[in-house]
């Protein structure tokens, strides 16, 4: 008896507008978030900054460009190919320099870092210098690298 072919899954586009409606959500969330909208744009803005800090304007353009592809391809670009991935390194090595600042070299010595304790006290200190950012008290350059960075800069460290 001969074996059974088997059917492969074709991936099934979603149909109507729903790619586009998709786009336009993340290219309306990118303008709310870089403009002064009110409350909505101050989350948007206060969470973009909580992940990636000093660089939370740019994080917002990759999402309003994606958004656009999306818009004018119509269908969701592949995030995670060689390009994108080169790219995220060098963003966390970015957003881990701008947080090398946090790491106090008196207190803290790189020789004897734990993760532990000294990486939760680098950890606690971003969120305090963002939620201080978010209510306006200091400049987004003093958040350095956001919660991606500190969490980067604990494990280098520690490495």
């Amino acid at each position: 008896m001969a074996k059974k072919k088997k059917r492969k899954e074709e991936n099934v586009e979603p149909k109507g507008y729903v790619i586009e409606l998709k786009g336009i959500f993340l290219v309306l969330i990118a303008i709310i978030g870089l403009c002064p909208f009110g409350p909505v744009a101050d989350f948007i803005k206060g969470f973009s900054c909580f992940l990636f800090g000093a660089l939370w304007a740019l994080f917002l353009v990759f999402l309003g460009g994606i958004g656009i592809s999306t818009i004018i391809k119509r269908k969701i670009p592949k995030i995670v190919n060689g390009k994108t991935i080169g790219i995220f390194v060098i963003l966390i090595g970015v957003l881990t320099l701008l947080h090398m600042s946090y790491i106090d070299k008196d207190s803290m010595d790189p020789n004897k870092f734990s993760i532990l304790k000294d990486g939760v006290t680098v950890l606690k200190t971003t969120v305090d210098n963002v939620m201080a950012y978010i209510n306006t008290s200091i400049s987004a350059a003093d958040t350095g690298g956001g919660v991606i960075g500190a969490i980067f800069v604990s494990v280098f460290t520690a490495l």
